[in-house]
């Protein structure tokens, strides 16, 4: 009966031109989402806010009473008067006075000139450095009683040596470099093997035990007599000599030596720019300490610091010291500060005012309130926040949204494909009883921010669907157009609208309809036929119950217009109890049976609905823009 009703006045207003205009609800829509923006711009301001909690504070008796409680007041009550006496006592009393002669007087501008200086700090530290150890040690040093200058004394004792002398005069002479050459030749060898031989116990006896005739004729006599002349010849007499010589010991004894490596490395370093250069920097380290004692007496002779420290051992500085780090002169200084700023000199000003009620923040919290009540805009917000324009617009978020202003269709958004085509087949199919082919190509085109199907009459080859069979290759007589958001926007709940302009022909039809992942539930926001042009199906199926195979369906025909003629607005309103369809923002269809429960994508499409003799074509189906809100609070 409802639905009866909705049909009805829709066609009646219809026929009598009562039914809103597509551009006057676009101008309205444009207007009100225009105002809505400046309203939320408005409220960022916070100006509103700003007035409600002006109004709060300054018709509350608390503000009253403040503003009695403040122009009955009295500098002399006032904490800042009881300030201002107690400085103008402290500075009376003669310890402040003194204080405070002292402190301006030249004397006390040179000592602090002085103290804490550099100059003083630099005096003090070399005083104190004069009288350590370290000081005096330099001071009275010599540079004999140096490492450097024992290193020295200690290479002369050793050069001194008969041991020393004697590896060095050895290993100077030509007699040892004759020996060197002798030492490892096969003539040495051959001497010394002779010399073991002739001196052996086998030879002695032979030499004993044989005449002298017998013993001539022996090898051994011959080389006995060989050993002779060679112990003869100048190169082993020399060599013999050497060995024999005392002084070869004493080199032999020195050799490889730690004595030898101590004095050849005391030698290198008494020979070296380390030698030199030790003497150099100990005489000049010296003259460095002698030149800061120089410095030191020439300092505590000026007249400067003997003013200085004077002035720290006299009187008026222990006195000044005394009262300096005191509390007294904290809180003198303290209240001095005060007394001389702005907060004190305004407070006594407006404490000794007339009106002081006029210089209060309360007061200007009362003028900002009165010029605010005065404001158009802030009367002008809180009309609109009371209207019922308002609760409606708020009553939706817009989530998705296309108004095809691009130069092709944004595949972000859309597939133009049916859903389980992309998934499956990564392209297009129509079903078996289809007389059209979905084409990818050339049936869904952008034209000056229109998205156009275009259904035409041409043959193609294609894939088609059949639930018994599957996919199958087959011709087709017509190609059209589909796009939906399966891919990329899905939604329970909610308003789904779309501006569009149907183009009439008897064999095709335009639709905008919603699916889930089945083909059950399934609703029509709208079929048109352009056999029957002043009329539009709306439809809902369900199942019966999940997982059956009982679909029921609500439709109902809504005419008394001519769709083919001009924009329409067609839109779907989805709560969790019902449905409501609604033309040009007028509701033509309420289902509350049937309502899905699960999330569901939008689909626009156009096909043939019967076999014609092709002319006509081809046939168009613009959509303008289409728009999706969430539903942010259920206010039916």
């Amino acid at each position: 009966m409802a639905n009866t009703m909705s049909k009805f006045m829709f066609g009646l207003k219809s026929r009598l031109g009562l039914l809103p205009g597509t551009s006057r609800i676009e101008a309205q829509e444009t207007r009100l989402r225009e105002e809505y923006e400046e309203f939320l711009r408005f409220e960022q301001t916070k100006e509103p806010e700003r007035f409600l909690e002006l109004e709060e504070i300054v018709t509350s008796q608390d503000f009253e009473d403040r503003r009695k409680y403040i122009n009955k007041q009295r500098f002399k009550d006032t904490d800042a008067c009881r300030k201002l006496t107690e400085y103008n006592s402290m500075k009376k009393s003669p310890e402040f006075k003194g204080y405070l002669r002292f402190v301006t007087s030249k004397e006390f501008a040179d000592f602090n000139k002085y103290d804490g200086s550099v100059e003083i700090r630099e005096f003090e530290e070399l005083r104190n450095y004069l009288k350590t150890p370290e000081f005096n040690a330099i001071k009275n040093s010599n540079f004999k009683e140096s490492e450097a200058w024992k290193k020295y004394l200690n290479y002369k004792r050793l050069k001194d040596t008969e041991e020393i002398k004697d590896y060095f005069t050895i290993k100077h002479s030509k007699k040892f470099q004759a020996l060197k050459e002798l030492e490892n030749s096969k003539k040495l060898k051959h001497f010394e093997e002779l010399h073991e031989l002739v001196f052996s116990s086998e030879f002695s006896i032979m030499k004993k035990t044989m005449s002298s005739s017998e013993f001539r004729k022996t090898p051994e006599y011959a080389k006995l007599k060989e050993y002779k002349a060679l112990k003869s010849e100048s190169d082993i007499k020399s060599y013999n000599q050497l060995l024999a010589h005392k002084a070869y010991t004493n080199y032999r004894l020195m050799e490889n030596s730690n004595e030898l490596a101590e004095f050849e490395n005391l030698e290198r370093y008494v020979n070296s720019h380390d030698f030199e250069n030790a003497r150099k920097d100990f005489e000049m380290k010296k003259a460095a300490e002698l030149h800061k004692e120089n410095d030191y007496n020439t300092l505590k002779k000026s007249v400067k610091f003997k003013a200085y420290y004077k002035l720290l051992n006299s009187k008026n500085l222990r006195h000044y010291r005394k009262l300096k780090d005191s509390q007294e002169l904290e809180r003198f200084v303290e209240l001095e500060k005060y007394i001389k700023s702005d907060e004190f000199r305004e407070t006594k000003a407006y404490m000794e005012s007339r009106d002081k009620f006029k210089k209060t923040p309360e007061y200007a919290q009362l003028l900002e309130y009165r010029e605010l009540k005065k404001s158009p805009k802030l009367k002008w917000y809180y009309k609109f926040r009371k209207s019922k324009e308002l609760d409606e617009l708020k009553k939706w978020e817009l989530v998705f949204s296309d108004d095809f202003s691009g130069n092709e269709l944004d595949r972000s958004k859309w597939l133009n494909t049916f859903y389980w085509g992309d998934q499956l087949l990564k392209k297009g199919y129509s079903l078996s009883s289809d007389l059209h082919f979905y084409s990818e190509t050339n049936n869904c085109r952008i034209d000056k921010g229109l998205l156009r199907i275009i259904t035409l009459k041409e043959r193609v080859s294609g894939q088609a669907w059949d639930p018994a069979i599957g996919f199958f290759p087959r011709e087709f007589d017509y190609t059209s157009g589909l796009i939906n958001t399966g891919a990329s926007f899905r939604q329970q709940y909610g308003a789904f609208e779309a501006k569009v302009r149907l183009h009439a022909s008897p064999a095709v039809y335009h639709a905008f309809w919603m699916l889930s992942d089945k083909m059950i539930p399934h609703i029509d926001v709208f079929k048109f036929s352009g056999s029957r042009k002043k009329s539009v199906l709306m439809n809902n199926y369900w199942e019966k119950a999940p997982g059956t195979k009982d679909v029921r369906r609500s439709s109902d025909h809504v005419g008394g217009i001519d769709f083919s003629k001009g924009f329409f607005i067609f839109r779907l309103e989805w709560y969790p109890d019902k449905l409501v369809w609604k033309i040009n923002n007028t509701v033509v269809k309420t289902e509350e049976s049937g309502v899905p429960r699960e999330p569901m994508y939008i689909v626009f499409s156009s096909g043939v609905e019967h076999s014609d003799n092709g002319t006509g074509y081809p046939v168009s189906f613009d959509i303008d823009w289409v728009r999706c809100y969430k539903l942010v609070k259920n206010t039916e």
